[in-house]
């Protein structure tokens, strides 16, 4: 998140990494404030939070707090819309925690899919020496 973000408030360096990193998680406890699911994990040295509108949300309080060219109103107004929109879409956020789940329970799957196709091998492997 913390490239991401740097590179939205167009930062090289890292000179001001510790102040865009206290941005990152004070737009992430704001957005938590309001109702917003995000992984606990999530912080400044994620790669993403996970979902594109979280990562803009981010991104536009970072550019408002840190007064970016000179329309850091114009990106806290973007900031609220957003934040308020994400907080009063209720199936958004459970879809979003559904979403979650669903690949967990689908990394699970393709993890037993590779050990049985595994054990398949092996058993193949006994069988031709078997018939040998």
């Amino acid at each position: 998140m913390l490239d991401k973000v740097k590179l939205a408030l167009r930062l090289s360096g890292t000179a001001l990494d510790g102040e865009v990193s206290d941005l990152i998680n004070a737009a992430i406890a704001d957005l938590r404030l309001v109702g917003i699911n995000i992984p606990a994990e999530a912080g400044s040295s994620s790669k993403t939070l996970g979902d594109p509108l979280l990562d803009r949300a981010v991104v536009l309080y970072a550019k408002a707090e840190f007064g970016f060219n000179d329309d850091a109103e114009r990106y806290r107004n973007a900031y609220d819309y957003l934040k308020c929109a994400l907080s009063l879409t209720a199936d958004y956020t459970e879809l979003f925690k559904e979403n979650a789940a669903l690949k967990r329970k689908m990394k699970v799957l393709a993890d037993k899919i590779t050990e049985y196709q595994e054990t398949e091998g092996a058993m193949r492997t006994n069988n031709i020496g078997c018939l040998v």
